[in-house]
């Protein structure tokens, strides 16, 4: 074939990162069985299971994924190239888009949905069938992130085609496209797919900003910003983002979005390493609270146990842990119960008690990648190394790190992190592999985090 990617068009598509007429070539070159292309990925590195975890990281819908642990060196490509052509281009480049197949689940609220979408002329206007979409994916944050991404990024490509005059004029279309984007960032940021929800918010706050203004959307992307800001480190920058949408939250009388706001603002504060001040934030959140909104009551209770876990006030943190978990169970919140046995193992590990904080990291862990959340599988994955390595199990301190590797590759984590990774997993020393560890965390933003809400 003629016309080869270069390296850097390969290592772009991998990445997710390439254009679309230059993902159309890869694609078309990677499927024909190219020899030429499939020997470049080889010799600039990409070993055949790294690609696929790769591809399968990125894929919106996967089908199941290959197991954690690929031991054979003559692996087939061709499942790897057969997803990343259903998750890169089947859904982006369709030369005559056809209207989204939604396949809902049972439910009273997904036949009134059906009954919408099969109604008079088995019509509905796609301004509808966008907010109807959004709605579905804010529903879906707390139980299933794959459905929440799903539904969003259907909003987003339904937006993207909807016409200004049915969406109610520029303006009103600008502001739907705005919600769909912005939704879309936050979804691909609770998934971990990090690098695209900078793109999709960006996206986001230029539609808005030829929309209608709106400042409580305004306020809402400014936190959705600022989570991911938090993600990269820069914590200085979202306090300055949370302080602007608190602002608005409480100029504009919204008591909910202010204590969400609230409790983002204070895990960027005690990932600043003030865990002090983070509990004093989450106090003045605390009143502010419905008790008819019991997930935001167990976010703040989720938040406070860490922040007490962090500034050493063990006691207080096992003191909230019951009453947390019995609202968690009132809502039947999954991944909710998740985190709270990361949290738990932390308290444990704090304690001593190594083998059984060993068995609720693990049990975390294998729950977080059950459901697609490989950065939280990652990051657990990195406190589980901590007890191996305090236990002595330096097998399976590096089994565990050879297992997370190609999760913070394919998040285009730095090359330094990469590199601590790897002295990690050969380190012998135990005091070395914990300083390491505890560098390695504070990099990571490490913590059982829950997503926004609002």
């Amino acid at each position: 074939m003629k016309d080869h990617p270069t390296p850097r068009d390969l290592e772009d598509f991998l990445e997710g990162s390439a254009l679309p007429e230059v993902n159309r070539g890869v694609v078309r070159h990677l499927l024909a069985a190219c020899t030429t292309c499939r020997g470049a990925l080889q010799s600039m590195g990409w070993r055949p299971e790294r690609l696929e975890r790769i591809v399968s990281l990125g894929a919106s819908d996967p089908e199941e994924l290959p197991e954690w642990t690929v031991e054979t060196e003559n692996h087939d490509y061709d499942r790897a190239f057969r997803r990343a052509w259903e998750a890169s281009v089947q859904e982006l480049h369709s030369p005559t888009p056809q209207r989204p197949s939604l396949a809902f689940d049972s439910g009273e609220e997904d036949l009134q949905v059906e009954e919408l979408l099969v109604g008079a002329e088995d019509r509905v206007p796609e301004s509808r069938l966008v907010e109807l979409l959004l709605a579905r994916s804010h529903a879906a944050r707390y139980r299933d992130v794959r459905a929440m991404l799903r539904w969003a990024r259907l909003a987003r490509i339904l937006a993207e085609r909807c016409d200004a005059a049915a969406a109610g004029g520029e303006i009103a279309l600008a502001d739907l496209k705005a919600r769909a984007w912005g939704q879309c960032g936050n979804a691909l940021r609770v998934a971990g797919r990090l690098r695209e929800t900078a793109a999709a918010l960006d996206r986001s706050a230029t539609y808005a900003a030829r929309g209608s203004r709106d400042v409580s959307f305004k306020a809402q992307l400014l936190s959705w910003t600022a989570s991911l800001r938090i993600f990269e480190r820069r914590f200085d920058d979202a306090i300055t983002l949370l302080d602007e949408a608190t602002r608005i939250a409480r100029n504009l009388g919204m008591r909910s979005e202010l204590a969400w706001y609230l409790s983002n603002r204070a895990l960027a504060t005690v990932y600043s390493g003030d865990p002090e001040t983070a509990i004093h934030i989450l106090d003045e959140a605390m009143p502010l609270i419905d008790p008819a909104e019991p997930h935001l009551l167990v976010a703040v209770y989720h938040n406070l146990i860490y922040c007490y876990v962090e500034a050493g006030r063990l006691q207080e943190a096992l003191a909230l842990m019951p009453r947390t978990r019995s609202v968690g169970e009132e809502i039947e919140d999954e991944l909710l119960g998740l985190r709270l046995l990361w949290q738990e193992a932390r308290i444990l590990c704090e304690l001593g008690l190594l083998e059984d904080a060993e068995a609720q990291f693990s049990r975390a862990r294998d729950g977080f990648l059950e459901r697609d959340l490989y950065y939280e599988a990652a990051v657990v994955s990195l406190d589980l190394t901590a007890v191996y390595v305090k236990l002595g199990l330096h097998t399976e301190v590096r089994r565990t790190i050879g297992d997370i590797l190609p999760i913070f590759s394919s998040l285009r984590v730095g090359r330094e992190l990469l590199a601590s990774l790897i002295q990690l997993q050969q380190a012998e020393d135990r005091t070395q592999a914990l300083q390491l560890i505890r560098a390695l965390s504070r990099e990571l933003v490490a913590g059982p985090k829950l997503p926004p809400s609002v």
